[in-house]
This record gives C-alpha cells, structure tokens and sequence, in this order.
C-alpha cells in the first residue's frame, strides 16, 4: 500500500515544515540572500525541507541566515529522516511511529491497569519483540549522539569566526548540529558546518569521531551487520576459551569429550548468525 501510515506521516511532516519555514522567511522577504518575493520564500522552503528531510543535504542558498525558527524546523527534520527502506538517513518515521504508539499505550495502561491494548500499524500487529527493538536502537541512538558531543566539545581547534559569512561562532550549535549531521547522514549544519562552510577546522581526532563512530548508526543495516559480526566473534572466542580450559582438565587431554560438551552447550544456547541478525 502506498499510502500507508508512515507515507501520511512522512507527509504530514514535510509539508508542516514547507509551511512553517515560508511563513518564517516569507515575513523577511529581501533581508536574505535568493528571497525576494514570496514564491522565493515557498520555494527555498519546499527545497530545504525535502533536502534536509530526505538527508540528501543538497544547498542553494545559506540558511545560516534564516531565522532561528527555520533552524529549529530543519533539525526536526533532519533527527526525523526518511521513511523505511529508504537510503535516507534519521530515525526514520516508522520508528517514531511504532514509539508513539508504544508511549500512548503506556500512558493509557497508567490510566487503566486492567486495559489490554494491541499495537497495529497498517492492519498488522506490532509485536513486542519488534517495539523491544526499536526501544533499543533508541537508547543507542541517543548514547552515541550523547557520547560523541562530549568528545568534540573537547575539539581546541575551531575558528572564532566563520571565514563564509563572517559570523561569530557559537560553539554549542555548531557541535551539536555537526553531531546530529553525522549521526544522520545528511551533511549540512547549522554555524560553522552550515551549507557554506565544511568541517576542515576540526581537528583530527573529531574527524576520527563522526565518521567511524557516528556514521554507521545513521545505516541501520551496517549497524546490524556490525552488531552480528561481534557477537558472532565473540561466540567463537567463548567456544575456544572453553576448549581451551577443559583441554587442560584431567582426562580430557585427548580432546575426545570437546564435541559431546560443545553438542549440549549449542543445544540449550544457539548461536547468532549473521543470516538470522534482525537486518
């Protein structure tokens, strides 16, 4: 079905944002750059808003510029992403989607104990293993975000003042923004990682930071992928831990006992292979 719930969403929010950023830059028309009248203002607000929220991070003018509640709008947009499925980077909507509906039957569990509530989305059941899921990716999502602001505010090798639009810099913004465009995949920030500026005034440890750290949580298959290949490895290295030891044991020098203990570990603990990762 096309016009699901998450497409409805998804366009509910991008047309909210159009309308929100014209209204905004629309009662400023010839204060900023490529804005001289109203279908200037309509315009450079459908594209930055298709742009940011689809996290393709394309510019035409510096919306450095715009008011703060364009900046605000654009970096709603751009924490919410595309829908599932999309090379788009974000949270993505459906997992807002599934959130909400899992924060909503809390709420009404609260209200009414004795209230048994199924979660749907599109007509199919949401299970609780796959809200379990999302709960997760979640509280990992906001970790690495947590994490890798803290260790770029450390960076001591930003400039005072923006060499592109000769604006002061404000420290705050321009690492949490640069943070939530790595994480994101998108590219654009806001102050000095803006659309008329890039990120060569970081240091070489913050560069080591956004893309090893923060860039595979904007791809949830990578992340998935990365999340199997160490548990499998770390399956592999309990098994020979565990030769290893009861090599060691009196009367197990032949090794013969190995598989028939291995057989009855593996019988009651599956292994996790990197078919059966949730990708």
């Amino acid at each position: 079905e096309i016009f699901n719930a998450e497409f409805k969403t998804f366009l509910i929010f991008v047309i909210g944002g159009i309308f929100l950023i014209s209204v905004n830059i629309c009662s400023h028309i010839g204060e900023f750059e490529g804005i001289d009248s109203i279908g200037d203002g309509i315009r450079h607000a459908a594209f930055y808003a298709a742009s940011v929220i689809s996290t393709t991070g394309f510019a035409t003018v510096d919306y450095n510029l715009w008011p703060t509640i364009s900046h605000v709008v654009l970096m709603l947009a751009l924490f919410m992403g595309a829908c599932a499925g999309s090379t788009g980077g974000g949270f993505k909507v459906s997992r807002l989607i599934i959130l909400s509906k899992g924060a909503s039957r809390e709420m009404q569990t609260r209200l009414h104990p004795r209230q048994v509530k199924k979660l749907t989305l599109d007509g199919r059941r949401l299970d609780h293993e796959l809200i379990r899921t999302v709960n997760a990716y979640l509280v990992i999502y906001f970790m690495v975000f947590v994490v890798s602001l803290l260790l770029i505010s450390f960076d001591p090798y930003a400039p005072a003042v923006n060499s592109a639009t000769g604006l002061t810099m404000n420290e705050g913004v321009t690492n949490f923004t640069a943070v939530a465009s790595a994480v994101n995949n998108i590219g654009p920030g806001l102050d000095m990682v803006g659309p008329t500026a890039n990120y060569a005034f970081f240091s070489p440890f913050s560069k080591i930071v956004q893309p090893s750290v923060q860039c595979p949580l904007g791809d949830t298959k990578l992340l998935c992928r990365c999340l199997a290949v160490i548990v499998v490895l770390l399956q592999r290295l309990q098994d020979k831990l565990c030769a290893g030891i009861l090599m060691t044991l009196p009367g197990l020098e032949s090794g013969m006992l190995w598989p028939i203990i291995k057989c009855s570990i593996s019988s009651t603990a599956k292994p996790l292979t990197l078919a059966q990762s949730p990708i």
